[in-house]
């Protein structure tokens, strides 16, 4: 029920309680990635 809840208010809800975390830390990641990248770059 919580991690459902949970998924559901981060917007998930159509992933697995597990696969949305995952998910979640990996756009997390590549956006900070990306962004540090592109500030070397400038």
């Amino acid at each position: 029920m919580t991690k459902g809840s949970a998924s559901h208010a981060l917007g998930l809800s159509s992933f697995p309680g597990a696969m949305s975390h995952i998910n979640l830390l990996n756009n997390v990641l590549l956006y900070s990635l990306s962004y540090s990248v592109t500030n070397i770059v400038i």
